[in-house]
């Protein structure tokens, strides 16, 4: 994964590239709680582009069982934060209210 335009300065991006390896080192091979909060936001469509990164990543390097693993950890993520996202928003219609 390279940088991209975004949120995170360049020079953030060692450090947060760290801080992901370790979040889903942790969420793969180990039963403990992980905090998913890396310390900034992230928009849909970028979260969308890093999913597909990450599964293109979980292709190359993984074997079935792992891969399923990871990819499904991935969405479950996505969606909750997804979610999270749309309910932090205020909305002008009175249907989601």
């Amino acid at each position: 994964m390279t940088y991209q335009q975004g949120r995170i300065p360049k020079e953030k991006w060692p450090e947060h590239l760290s801080k992901l390896r370790g979040f889903w080192k942790t969420k793969l091979f180990t039963r403990e709680k992980v905090d998913a909060n890396l310390g900034h936001t992230i928009e849909q469509d970028h979260f969308g582009k890093c999913l597909y990164l990450w599964f293109e990543t979980i292709n190359e390097l993984f074997e079935r069982k792992l891969a399923i693993k990871a990819k499904e950890s991935a969405l479950k993520l996505a969606t909750e934060q997804i979610l999270k996202t749309q309910n932090s928003r205020p909305t002008k219609s009175p249907i989601l209210r």
